[in-house]
């Protein structure tokens, strides 16, 4: 089938309903919002919901800070840790909580930005992680933060305790402890790199090191956005069609229906079994794409402001100028959040019927399985340089 453009045209053959993660079972709550100022949108479901004090943030929301804006979340003990994941101005990240080994799991997929985590365990053997593209940092009881910069760059400062982080180079895995007095650098196509910093002077290297990233943005920007351009225009059309294709499953439609009137078939039901066996390989197509296009467009969305308008009418490889690509990914973006909102709203239907586990929740065996990542042997720039250099 051809897919039609605009991308609303292709949003408009998409006739699943949405459905209120309000409805939502007490076990898919990650926190509730204990502060937040300036400009933070949650998206759910599709939609932006309104925020306040105590809300509950749930499995699936993405949130997204604006220059102005934070947003405080209070970690629920129901995810067996305590403490508090503070997501800092300009970025965006998605949060989930799954089982794994029969403990909760709690994720926030980070994007673009900067998040600062402060936990400790409470229960059993629950995990917390971030994740930036193909790194992932664990948690080990611990005071951290986390910043993924526009040449998809992640730096990993530990204040108190250790971070285990995890990520691949040339095949196979890199790993790395992030502890007081240094920080963990990982940039594309590289080894994690230990950089020593003296505790105290954390948060003003954090501070440096993102404004650095800007800086060397800015002084080219015609070829790092023809970097993302070309992988948005890769993925895209991809993207549309797995997501077209697992929305219009029958057995979607009917998960949806079922969690309208609060009805949750037993996991092991021979029908469920088989609704599950076809929505996984379609679910796994959609994951494939998104993990290199989701960032791609966030990070594109995230940088638009340090474009400067000399740069404007300039020609990216992909035919278009860099302004007429910046008006189509104006008009896509809200378009991909839903299609992305919905993608998320499978996976936690998913769960539902899986004892809690999503069919791509990683364990301590298993980090590193890229290809199930979508990862692949694939680079996120599909280029080995650092467009930096």
């Amino acid at each position: 089938m051809k897919v039609p453009a605009p991308l609303s045209l292709a949003l408009a053959l998409l006739v699943l309903p949405l459905f209120s993660l309000s409805a939502a079972s007490s076990d898919s709550v990650v926190g509730q919002i204990e502060d937040f100022e300036g400009s933070v949108s949650v998206v759910r479901s599709g939609k932006q919901i309104d925020i306040d004090y105590g809300e509950e943030l749930l499995s699936r929301d993405l949130v997204k800070t604006g220059s102005d804006g934070y947003l405080v979340v209070g970690l629920d003990r129901r995810v067996g840790m305590s403490g508090t994941l503070v997501i800092r101005p300009k970025t965006t990240c998605a949060l989930s909580t799954v089982v794994e080994n029969g403990q909760p799991a709690t994720e926030a997929d980070t994007f673009a930005g900067t998040v600062a985590v402060k936990v400790k365990k409470i229960a059993g053997d629950p995990r917390f992680r971030i994740r930036s593209g193909a790194t992932v940092m664990g948690v080990r009881g611990t005071e951290f933060l986390v910043t993924s910069s526009p040449n998809n760059a992640v730096l990993v400062s530990c204040s108190e305790g250790r971070v285990e982080c995890k990520s691949e180079y040339n095949g196979k895995p890199d790993v790395v402890d992030a502890v007081p007095g240094q920080v963990v650098e990982k940039r594309d196509g590289e080894r994690f790199k230990r950089i020593p910093v003296a505790v105290s002077s954390v948060a003003a290297f954090h501070d440096r090191w993102g404004t650095g990233e800007i800086d060397a943005f800015k002084a080219s920007p015609v070829q790092v956005l023809d970097q993302y351009a070309v992988t948005y225009e890769r993925y895209k059309t991809d993207y549309i069609k797995a997501s077209e294709a697992l929305l219009s499953l029958p057995a979607v439609d009917a998960w949806v229906q079922e969690d309208r009137k609060g009805v949750v078939p037993y996991e092991r039901d021979v029908s469920v079994m088989k609704q599950k066996s076809a929505i996984v390989p379609k679910l796994m197509s959609v994951r494939s794409v998104l993990f290199f296009f989701e960032p791609a467009y966030y990070r594109l969305d995230q940088v638009r402001e340090y474009v400067r308008p000399q740069f404007l009418s300039h020609k990216l490889s992909t035919g278009k100028t860099i302004r007429a690509f910046y008006q189509e990914l104006a008009r896509d973006l809200p378009g991909f959040e839903v299609l992305t909102s919905r993608y998320r709203q499978v996976l936690y239907l998913y769960g539902l019927r899986n004892g809690g586990k999503d069919p791509f929740a990683t364990t301590d065996s298993d980090s590193f399985d890229m290809d199930m990542d979508g990862a692949g042997d694939d680079s996120f720039f599909n280029d080995e340089d650092d467009f930096f250099d």
